[in-house]
């Protein structure tokens, strides 16, 4: 799976440990790259502002913003279903 994953999570956000951890998961079952971008951080922070983030987890995949990623099967759903960005106009945040 050629993917790319950017979830943007906070310390002080109460889902953000259960988002890591089911998107860790996947990584690890499905072969995607994910990165982690902390929202304090002034990486998270650019990412944040570009895509409009107002609120944390978020999850970019592929360039495209994905909405309502809180569980398992949504996450599943949305890899699976949405197609991949071509390579040379893929957003990286």
């Amino acid at each position: 799976m050629a993917r790319t994953v950017v979830l943007l999570t906070a310390s002080w956000c109460p889902r953000c440990p259960d988002a890591k951890r089911l998107w860790a998961g996947l990584r690890d079952r499905l072969g995607f790259d994910l990165r982690n971008l902390d929202v304090d951080t002034p990486e998270g922070r650019d990412a944040a502002a570009l895509w409009k983030i107002s609120s944390v987890p978020a999850v970019i995949i592929d360039g495209e913003l994905a909405s309502e990623v809180f569980n398992e099967a949504r996450a599943l759903e949305i890899l699976f279903t949405s197609q991949p960005a071509p390579q040379s106009q893929a957003t990286q945040p």
